[in-house]
C-alpha cells in the first residue's frame, strides 16, 4: 500500500508515512482499516484531477449560451416587430396591425386599380415592415346614382380583381387559392420574381368602397396567413 499523498510505500505496521509524514488516518481515500478506496492508491488524487474543469469545455459552453442567446433575441425582435398589433387610425377607419409599420410607395397589387384614381374620389395607401404588407384603395362613389349603387356591390370589387390578375397571369403568376364572397386569396409574383401571398377584401362604408390588402411572402404564410383575416376582422369604420 502507498501513501495517497506522496506516493511512498507504506509498512503493514506504520502508523504514518515515512517520507511526508502524514498519519494514516488523515490520509484521503484511506478508511478507519487503512484500505484504500478504489483498486488505485492514488485514486484520490487522480480522481482530483479528472474534476478539473476543461477550457475546451468551457469555451464550447459559451458557444452555445451565445448562440441561444442570439437565437432567443431574433425571435423576441420577430415577434415584437410582426406579432404584437396596436390600433392605426386612417381615413374613415381604424385597424389593428403588426406595432412597426413603415410607410410604403409601392401600393402593391392595389395599383390594378391605379385607373380608378382618375375616375373616381380614391384615395391609396401603403405600409410595410420588411415581413408583412398592408395597403388600401378607397374609392368614393358619391356622385353615383344611389338606385346604381346597388349594383356594385362588395363581391362584384372582388370578382373584378380576380379577373384583372387572371388576365396577366402569363406575366405575374397568379395562383388563386380562393373567392369566396368579397374575400380573395392567392399568390401573386412581385417584382422581384418572389411568389406572395395575399389576403384581399372589399368593404363598403357609405358611398366608399375600401379594399383591403394584406401580403407576406408565400414562405411565411404559416405564420401571417391566419393573422392576416385577424387583423381583417379588427377592421372599424368612423361613424
Amino acid at each position: 500500500m502507498k501513501c495517497t499523498v506522496c506516493g511512498t510505500e507504506l509498512g503493514i505496521n506504520d502508523k504514518f508515512c515515512s517520507n511526508c509524514g502524514t498519519r494514516l488516518e488523515e490520509m484521503p481515500g484511506l478508511s478507519k482499516s487503512g484500505t484504500v478506496f478504489g483498486s488505485n492508491p492514488n485514486a484520490v488524487n487522480e480522481a482530483a484531477a479528472t474534476l478539473k474543469p476543461s477550457k475546451k469545455s468551457h469555451k464550447a459552453l459559451t458557444s452555445v449560451i451565445t448562440v441561444v442567446v442570439i437565437l432567443l433575441v431574433g425571435i423576441g425582435y420577430f415577434c415584437v416587430r410582426n406579432l404584437v398589433t396596436k390600433t392605426y387610425d386612417f381615413d374613415g377607419f381604424s385597424i389593428k396591425l403588426p406595432l412597426v409599420m413603415d410607410e410604403s410607395d409601392d401600393s402593391g397589387v392595389l395599383s390594378a386599380m391605379s385607373g380608378a384614381n382618375g375616375m373616381f374620389d380614391a384615395k391609396d395607401e401603403a405600409y410595410e415592415n420588411g415581413f408583412v404588407f398592408f395597403g388600401y384603395i378607397m374609392i368614393d362613389f358619391k356622385d353615383i346614382p344611389e338606385d346604381q349603387m346597388e349594383y356594385m356591390t362588395e363581391d362584384m370589387f372582388m370578382s373584378m380583381m380576380d379577373t384583372v390578375f387572371e388576365q396577366k397571369k402569363s406575366s405575374n403568376g397568379y395562383e388563386k387559392e380562393s373567392l369566396n364572397g368579397n374575400v380573395l386569396k392567392a399568390t401573386i409574383e412581385n417584382s422581384k420574381g418572389n411568389e406572395v401571398y395575399n389576403y384581399m377584401t372589399c368593404i363598403k362604408s357609405g358611398t366608399k368602397y375600401y379594399i383591403f390588402d394584406f401580403q407576406c411572402l408565400e414562405r411565411y404564410k404559416f405564420i401571417f396567413g391566419s393573422r392576416f383575416e385577424k387583423w381583417a376582422d379588427t377592421i372599424s369604420f368612423e361613424d
